[in-house]
């Protein structure tokens, strides 16, 4: 096999097979030769004395992935674009009213205009109707980083790059959001991480956009 990679892990040093599979390397009695690849079972030679006194050949094991049967049908059900994008529709209007925030381009001269607009939603809320959505507050935010094992103070500082002494302001900012609290359920809990990937980058954004203007 040409270009195989061959590494002596004892010693840290790596060589190639050449285009008919030879290879030599440096080695004592009692290192660890590793063979390894991608389509080959690993390998690991401790060397004996006798390695030293004629040629190694080595016969490797190729790997076999056996895949699970698989049943394949056909649907003979014709496309239908104008309910596809109806239903589509209906999708998208409900995110919009869940999630107005990400549909609105933030303001460059900073975030007084969305700022206004927060304070205008909480004072004439409008009355619920039907079920009510219960939606994530600064308690739950702040309990949700105090408590959880993946997000944390670490996960915030290091993935979502909002300073610890910047946390609180960003709780105040993560409750003007409106969340839905079913995003603190276990199932949900990728989706809640992704869109606090996309808030901080937000939040970041506006921040600095009203450490320009002071």
């Amino acid at each position: 096999m040409p270009s195989f990679e061959i590494r002596n892990k004892t010693q840290q040093l790596i060589e190639k097979t050449d285009e008919r599979g030879y290879f030599t390397i440096e080695a004592e009695t009692g290192d660890s030769i590793i063979f390894n690849s991608i389509s080959y079972e690993k390998f690991i030679l401790v060397v004996g004395p006798k390695d030293f006194e004629e040629p190694i050949v080595l016969e490797l094991k190729i790997i076999i992935n056996n895949l699970n049967e698989v049943n394949l049908f056909s649907f003979n059900k014709e496309f239908n674009p104008r309910k596809y994008t109806k239903e589509l529709g209906i999708l998208i209007e409900k995110d919009k009213s869940e999630n107005d925030f990400h549909y609105t381009k933030l303001n460059p001269r900073g975030n007084i205009y969305q700022l206004f607009g927060i304070i205008y939603k909480k004072i004439f809320r409008k009355k619920p109707s039907g079920k009510m959505v219960v939606r994530l507050t600064y308690e739950d935010f702040q309990n949700l980083f105090e408590t959880d094992s993946l997000i944390n103070d670490q996960f915030l500082n290091d993935e979502l790059r909002i300073p610890i002494e910047l946390k609180n302001l960003y709780y105040d900012y993560l409750d003007s959001l409106s969340w839905n609290a079913d995003l603190l359920l276990e199932e949900n809990k990728m989706t809640l991480m992704q869109k606090l990937y996309d808030s901080s980058s937000e939040y970041l954004v506006s921040l600095h956009s009203n450490e320009i203007l002071k």
